[in-house]
This record gives structure tokens, sequence and C-alpha cells, in this order.
């Protein structure tokens, strides 16, 4: 047995696990394979869509051992086989009408979906969206404070369908309600027949719900002050390793 063999460390990407630009931290990519060779279990939990992140992470599946979290929640994925092995959806048709009222209301500059034929459609409206089962949907908005009032009012007015986040200053996503990085927590914890500390790590508001589901919050230095006023540890930059002093905590503090 691994002194890690207990821990799944899961990890937001952007502003996390890359550094910047999207660029690898040698640093953590050799702390991962440290903490894997002990036992440890590594995967990510992204907004990042399963095509997304293998334009910019080609090599992730070295680097990760164990289902990921993708579109924040509404996907999990196999590394090994590239299968998705459950998906969340929620009904296109009325969506496109919510969205519409919602850019009827706000500063929206641009609507992206990503829908039932697993391709990311950007730069379109609502009505041009091929699907009628959604997986996400993204809006970017003039404003960071716009993106704060469409959010609220997105909650407020339709949060029996949506679950609506941050996840940088301008950018809300729109997942269906049973979705999110912390609501698949307990799915993942069944690919393991043993009882895992889940060490979560991210930065911005659709990360919020895993820090408070998993056993253990850190956020990078980065992070905004929300991330950080739940989070146990407070790491160095995401530019600088932090998963790299998050494996080091983990490994004085919780084995």
């Amino acid at each position: 047995m691994g002194k890690f063999d207990n821990i799944l460390i899961l990890s937001d990407f952007d502003g996390t696990f890359a550094g910047k630009n999207s660029r690898m931290v040698d640093r953590n990519l050799e702390a991962i394979e440290y903490f894997k060779n002990n036992g440890g279990h590594f995967t990510m939990s992204t907004g990042r869509l399963p095509c997304m992140l293998k334009i910019v992470f080609p090599t992730f599946r070295e680097v990760v051992n164990y289902p990921l979290i993708l579109a924040n929640g509404s996907i999990l994925f196999d590394p090994k086989t590239d299968a998705i092995l459950s998906e969340l959806f929620y009904d296109g048709i009325q969506a496109r009408l919510d969205i519409k009222d919602v850019m009827s209301k706000f500063d929206v500059i641009k609507f992206a979906c990503y829908t039932d034929d697993g391709e990311l459609q950007s730069g379109i409206t609502p009505d041009e969206a091929v699907g009628n089962m959604w997986r996400k949907a993204n809006l970017t908005y003039a404003t960071d404070v716009e993106a704060i009032r469409a959010r609220d009012y997105i909650n407020e007015t339709y949060g029996d369908r949506y679950a609506c986040f941050r996840s940088s200053y301008s950018f809300t996503e729109i997942v269906g309600v049973e979705s999110g990085k912390g609501k698949r927590i307990p799915a993942l914890r069944k690919f393991s027949d043993k009882k895992l500390t889940v060490c979560c790590i991210g930065d911005f508001e659709n990360d919020i719900e895993m820090l408070k589901m998993g056993d253990v919050a850190f956020c990078p230095s980065n992070a905004i002050e929300e991330v950080k006023n739940i989070s146990d540890h407070v790491v160095c930059h995401h530019d600088e390793g932090a998963i790299a002093d998050m494996i080091k905590i983990i490994e004085e503090q919780y084995i």
C-alpha cells in the first residue's frame, strides 16, 4: 500500500492546475507523479469540454488516473477509454426561451452552448443552436458587474431548472440544476473500493460547491476572496505550482 492510497485530489484546471496561458507547470507534474507512484488518485474537475481539454492539455490522460468531472459537472469522463461514463442534460427548447429572456435584459456579447451533438457551438444565437438536449450554456458579458447581475437573475428566476455561476469575471456558465462540480463528488467516490479523502482545489465561483462538498479545501493565492474564505489552505499562485504545494500539505497533515 502507498501512503496516498486513500487520497483523491480533485483539481480545477484553469487558474489552478494550469499556469498562465494554460502552460503546464513542471513542479506540478513532478509532484503528481510522486503522488500517484505512492498510491494517490489524481483527477480534474473543470468547466472544459472533452474536446477542449484535449486541445489545451493533449497529455492529460498521462497525468490523471481517475475519472474526470467535465463541463462543470455535466459529464463524467473515463481518461482510459475516452468514454463518457455519465452525462446530465437539460431541456434545450426551454433553455432557448430562458436565455433569450436573459439576453434581452443584460448586456450579453456572446452566447455558446454544448448540446447533444457533441460539439461546442459558439458565436451563434440561441435559436441557431443545434440540438434540444443541452449540457451547458455560456454567456459572456460586457462587464463584470453585468455578469454578476445576470447570474443573480438567472438563479433567482430560473433556479428550479439551472445552476448559474461565473467561471471568470465576465463569463457565466449555465448547467442543469442537478449538475455542478460538487454534486458529482458522490458519483466519483463509487469508482473506488476505498473510503477516500477527497481533497479539492479551485479558484473561482464554479469551484465553490466542490470545495464545500469535498473533505479538504485548497485554493491558489490567485483565487477570488469568496473561495479563499471557505478554503482550509491557501497555497501558492497557480503559475508557481499550486498542486505541488497542495500535495506537500496533504503528506504533512492528512496521512
